[in-house]
């Protein structure tokens, strides 16, 4: 649906990006400055490429092999950036309609979906930052465009207002077919868009993939505390096979999971959320030693202490009562291996098992 292919210079920098989204929504994740927002100028035509290829529903916008390069006012974009500036002197309704190509009819549903009503006759300069977002966004949707972009759209809202207004603008771009390309540094919200996600680093594409894939399975412990993981243990690989790899977790606790894994030793990545209630086929059972509990909302927070490696678990406050949880106190819990994931080790953490 959505194809980049971009390379451009810049002092210090260099973008080399290349992915292909089969998706109505692609989320760009990754930490400051590693070429997500310039991806979304270049796509958009605010800034020029030296060499590559963009198209958007087999529409080409650019083409540096065939020579194509549509203007910015012919691509169609509908983008709102990081600083999603207002013209002053205009009232919110004329902001709206300032320029060529508003559906009055498609505009008078975002007013609605966006609950942006009782502002119209406002001026910018008296909109709080979360009004001054969702006028932006009514903004960027008006000319109902080819692709819609945005560059942390939804960072001056609140949870619940910014879950209800994703949702309404997703639902409402499916229907008329505008695929979304979107940036964020939150974990949260790249989960809660779904579609497909691309992990940039330094100017390049370090992982793609279905949203929920990259999340419990990130090509690098580099990539996965980025996506907010916590838990790593270092581990021998004993043996492994065409899609299964046998390990042993310090002490002595050897498990099978259904991974290829060809190194001799690896980080494995336990979710938060492993703790289980019930010996099953796919779990394990592993010694800790309870270090704290912290009570976070409804949920609590236990660290827990294996083969010197400390871990994080969350569980429902709800669930506490079936689990041992007394700080200081050696206890065995139930894992659940579903989401437990292999990744390499890198050269740098050198190693830690004989061979």
């Amino acid at each position: 649906m959505v194809s980049v292919k971009a390379f451009k210079r810049l002092k210090g920098f260099f973008l080399n990006a290349e992915w292909n989204s089969p998706s109505a929504v692609t989320v760009l994740f990754g930490p400051s400055g590693s070429g997500k927002s310039l991806t979304l100028k270049a796509i958009s035509g605010l800034i020029p490429l030296e060499s590559g290829r963009i198209s958007v529903k087999d529409r080409l916008f650019f083409d540096s092999e065939k020579g194509v390069n549509l203007p910015p006012q012919k691509r169609k974009v509908g983008y709102l950036p990081q600083s999603h500036t207002l013209f002053p002197h205009l009232s919110v309704y004329r902001n709206l309609t300032y320029g060529k190509g508003v559906d009055r009819k498609w505009l008078e549903h975002l007013i609605k979906v966006t609950e942006t009503e009782k502002l119209l006759d406002k001026y910018p300069g008296s909109l709080s930052g979360g009004e001054r977002q969702r006028i932006a966004l009514v903004r960027a949707l008006a000319i109902k465009p080819q692709i819609l972009l945005l560059d942390e759209p939804f960072s001056s809202l609140h949870g619940f207002l910014k879950e209800r207004l994703f949702e309404e603008i997703k639902k409402m771009c499916l229907e008329h077919e505008i695929p979304i390309v979107m940036v964020t540094h939150d974990v949260k919200e790249l989960l809660h868009a779904g579609g497909y996600c691309i992990i940039y680093r330094n100017g390049q594409v370090e992982q793609e993939g279905q949203a929920n894939a990259v999340y419990f399975k990130p090509s690098s412990k580099e990539t996965a505390k980025l996506l907010g993981h916590k838990n790593f243990v270092r581990v021998k690989v004993l043996d492994s096979g065409e899609n299964w790899s046998k390990i042993l977790i310090p002490p002595n606790c050897e498990i099978t999971l259904p991974q290829r894994y060809s190194g001799k030793e690896a980080w494995l990545l336990i979710p938060s959320s492993a703790l289980a209630l019930k010996r099953e086929r796919e779990t394990a059972k592993l010694g800790f030693k309870i270090i704290k509990i912290n009570q976070t909302g409804e949920n609590l927070e236990i660290t827990a202490e294996l083969s010197n490696h400390k871990l994080t678990f969350v569980l429902p406050e709800s669930l506490g009562p079936n689990f041992i949880l007394e700080p200081l106190k050696k206890v065995d819990f139930l894992l659940s291996l579903k989401y437990f994931h292999l990744i390499p080790v890198e050269e740098e953490d050198g190693k830690a098992f004989e061979s």
